[in-house]
């Protein structure tokens, strides 16, 4: 009989699979804070005017690596477009000037041991509609890992979308979990 430590042994790439979440301030800030820290940047444009509660901010720059809307050398301007500038508590949300919610990916599990295969043309049901579509990898993670088909994977600077996650049991205990995914784009 296989053991946890012969299917890990069989990982041999890593991944990260990532989340969507609302971007949102990961601190509160005064009035005259012009680096406005934030949870997640990939959902924002280069420069731009985003709505923080009723106030409008515009910017120049982000910061991806400190995550920041605005930076030391170009600061974002608050209280933008006749606006008035506010202090805003952690967690409010960051909205497009039509007032939408801007979401992001962001990590939620990184260097994670996995195994991706090669399933070209397979048919597997997918969703609530459970309509068949085409496959083009399978991944297996260690037992545990939290994935859904909200999520995404990068593996090796590619990038595929979640079709659909399962645990596979062996003996009644899980044993790993397996994803169908799609490939969304190369590096």
């Amino acid at each position: 009989m296989a053991t946890d430590a012969d299917f890990i042994s069989l990982l041999i790439n890593t991944c990260t699979i990532q989340r969507k979440t609302r971007v949102v301030l990961s601190s509160g800030i005064n009035a005259s804070v012009t680096v406005l820290p934030v949870n997640a940047t990939g959902g924002l444009d280069s420069a731009g005017t985003v709505t923080i509660d009723a106030e409008a901010v515009t910017y120049t720059a982000l910061d991806t690596p400190n995550l920041t809307i605005g930076t030391v050398a170009a600061p974002a301007t608050r209280g933008a477009n006749g606006t008035t500038a506010a202090v805003h508590s952690g967690s409010a949300s960051v909205r497009d000037q039509g007032g939408q919610a801007i979401f992001a990916w962001a990590d939620n599990a990184a260097n994670i041991a996995c195994r991706l295969e090669d399933a070209s043309r397979i048919e597997v049901e997918a969703g609530q509609d459970r309509k068949v579509v085409i496959a083009a990898y399978n991944l297996m993670l260690p037992a545990g890992t939290s994935i859904t088909e909200d999520d995404r994977v990068v593996i090796g600077g590619k990038t595929y979308s979640v079709l659909i996650a399962k645990s596979v049991e062996d003996d009644e205990a899980e044993h790993h979990v397996e994803a169908v995914l799609d490939l969304v784009k190369a590096a």
